[in-house]
């Protein structure tokens, strides 16, 4: 991203645009992971599996209600990569996605899971 702008995921949803140097808090739910490609432009998921998108570094969120994931992951602005009971993958450049694969057994996984990919 840059060296000025950051977030912290937790009980809460932190920002920084200075560098770390202080901290606001711009939401109260309890994120799991979150992903931006700019200042503005990101996804936040929940400990609870939702994914909500947002336009202005999380101020507000706008939910993506047909699906659940608990990690994401940035190829570039348009690959990102979602997992959680299934994979989903974007279409239309983040605007929707489809899931992929047979899906992961809850049973036998952590609730939260991290996805690494390589372009190419």
């Amino acid at each position: 991203m840059d060296a000025n702008n950051g977030w912290v995921t937790g009980q809460s949803l932190l920002r920084t645009r200075d560098g770390g140097a202080s901290w606001q808090k711009i939401q109260n739910a309890a994120t799991n992971d979150v992903q931006f490609f700019d200042a503005n432009n990101g996804y936040i998921t929940t400990y609870d599996g939702k994914v909500y998108r947002t336009s202005d570094g999380g101020v507000t969120l706008q939910p993506l209600n047909d699906i659940a994931a608990h990690a994401i992951f940035f190829l570039n602005p348009n690959q990102e990569w979602l997992t959680g009971s299934y994979q989903f993958k974007p279409l239309n450049g983040g605007a929707s996605f489809t899931a992929i694969g047979g899906g992961l057994n809850r049973s036998t996984m952590p609730s939260s899971l991290p996805i690494h990919c390589m372009d190419g």
